[in-house]
């Protein structure tokens, strides 16, 4: 990766010297709607944005969604099926850099003091019983260069030992996070830590009359971020590290805000001394897992200085080159064993579709093949109809299983009406509530959605349903195949495969992303 990063950093200064965006006069603002442009008219090459798209595998990859933005134009955007413009996806780690930006617009409305202050001084409660001078001192900078110096561990595969998971699991987010103890001195070293971004969400809650509230009247509203979603902590808190869900076009209107300096439609978003300084080197994060990069106030800055990005779990990305006026965002569901082949895409082969910093004769050709590329990525899959087994008919059947690591106590299926495969997982496990999932499923190759809350996930949206994907993929006397995708959740796809034999059951649980799975026995009810 450090690698790629580097060859994008040389090549954008050797060829790509213009002004910066935000002198640039704005004819237009993306409020409503982004307007759009061929490639060829802001400089870029169709035909090598296709075969950048062309030469990677979508589904390889794990991408859901890829929008490129040079000028203020959409140039290329495109989604893989059931993936579509509407849909909400997690952002993941992105929101950090959404809960800088608040932050940045409460120290201009004089909501919060400046980030020299101290943590504990918005906590009093807190502040009361804390004995380690080190704690004490610790300032929002601290926090929002993720500096904490707490002994905070967020890069091990073990939930046990992983603090964020620790976190998640905890009755009180703030509680954990303020009672995690000390390392080392605070402001003195980089250290991946969400807790640290949860705190800025917890600040800006108490000072502004909820976080929120806040983002939607002086942040989403005047950008026309009209629909997202936003996990909330057990106290009602907005995650500051993880929770938001976006379609991929508001993504990028943060971007854009930061291209133009803090400036939206001739009104003051946040200051520019904010959008500098929070997309400045704060912080030395090259030992971090992102090797070679640097860290700003919840921005990660390229080892060249060309760019900045906000980075989420799973293949979030918002990459803002100012010096191109160009942003580039993807959704993905990433397997990282295509790591290379992502950034090779994403930050190589697409910034180098740009040939030149004027515009370029038109060629309809390529932009029409480039078109047609994309909307084939949104297409549903040829129809295939899957013919159920006898055994499941209108009254249905039922299978029980023991105790497993998917959660799957008992499954239900029956032919509905309209031709489709109802079924009900049933989720249960030792001290726990049994919850019953109930999705509709297409046999004819195609997906049908449902709208349902899935049970033990700290992606689920609280009190809001999660779209959920679902379609038989394989069928036949003996058994039966659906594959179920949370759409916009980077989990998944999931394979429940049931297997009947007389009055035995099998089922099957594998999730395709990391190919892992288990095998459980039960009978049929």
């Amino acid at each position: 990766m450090k690698r790629i990063v580097a060859t994008i950093g040389v090549l954008a200064l050797l060829v790509f010297s213009v002004s910066c965006s935000k002198d640039v006069e704005r004819a237009y603002w993306p409020t409503d709607e982004w307007q759009r442009a061929t490639p060829e008219s802001v400089g870029f090459s169709s035909e090598k944005l296709l075969a950048a798209i062309s030469s990677r595998n979508f589904d390889a990859i794990g991408l859901h969604s890829l929008l490129v933005i040079k000028n203020g134009s959409v140039i290329l955007e495109a989604y893989r099926y059931p993936y579509g413009p509407e849909t909400l996806h997690n952002v993941n780690s992105v929101t950090k850099s959404f809960i800088s930006t608040l932050y940045g617009i409460a120290l201009d409305h004089k909501k919060v003091k400046n980030v020299s202050s101290r943590v504990l001084d918005y906590f009093p409660e807190y502040k009361a019983a804390e004995t380690d001078g080190r704690k004490l001192a610790m300032t929002v900078e601290d926090v929002l260069t993720m500096r904490t110096g707490q002994n905070w561990n967020e890069e091990t595969t073990s939930n046990m030992d992983n603090s964020f998971e620790q976190m998640l699991a905890s009755d009180n987010w703030l509680d954990f996070i303020l009672g995690t103890p000390m390392m080392m001195e605070p402001g003195f070293a980089f250290n991946y830590n969400t807790g640290a971004s949860h705190i800025i969400s917890a600040i800006i809650q108490k000072t502004t009359g909820g976080t929120e509230t806040f983002a939607r009247e002086y942040l989403f509203d005047p950008l026309g971020i009209r629909k997202y979603a936003w996990k909330n902590d057990p106290q009602g808190i907005p995650a500051g590290g993880y929770g938001l869900s976006l379609r991929a076009r508001d993504l990028a209107k943060l971007g854009f805000l930061y291209l133009n300096g803090g400036m939206w439609d001739g009104k003051r978003i946040v200051s520019e001394k904010w959008t500098e300084q929070a997309t400045a080197i704060q912080a030395d994060a090259s030992a971090s897992f992102n090797p070679g990069w640097n860290y700003g106030y919840q921005w990660w800055l390229d080892p060249e200085g060309m760019g900045y990005s906000a980075h989420g779990y799973g293949g979030q990305y918002l990459y803002v080159f100012p010096e191109t006026d160009l942003i580039i965002v993807t959704n993905s569901n990433l397997d990282y064993r295509k790591l290379r082949d992502f950034y090779t895409m994403i930050a190589r082969d697409i910034p180098q579709s740009m040939i030149s910093t004027e515009p370029l004769p038109e060629n309809e050709p390529a932009a029409k093949a480039l078109r047609d590329a994309c909307a084939v990525l949104s297409l549903p899959p040829e129809e295939e109809m899957h013919t159920l087994p006898s055994r499941i008919n209108d009254s249905g059947l039922a299978a029980e299983f023991e105790m497993n690591d998917s959660g799957i106590c008992s499954v239900r299926f029956a032919r509905s009406p309209e031709g489709t495969l109802h079924l009900e997982l049933v989720y249960c496990g030792e001290g726990l509530p049994e919850v019953t999932v109930p999705l509709e499923a297409g046999c004819d190759n195609r997906y049908r959605m449902n709208n349902v809350f899935f049970p033990g996930s700290h992606f689920q949206f609280d009190d809001k349903p999660s779209l959920v994907a679902c379609r038989v993929i394989d069928s036949g006397e003996s058994h039966v195949a659906v594959e179920i995708i949370p759409v916009g959740v980077v989990a998944g796809p999931f394979v429940v495969n049931t297997r009947f034999d007389g009055s035995d059951a099998t089922l099957t649980y594998t999730d395709r992303a990391t190919r892992r799975g288990n095998t459980v026995s039960g009978t049929i009810r």
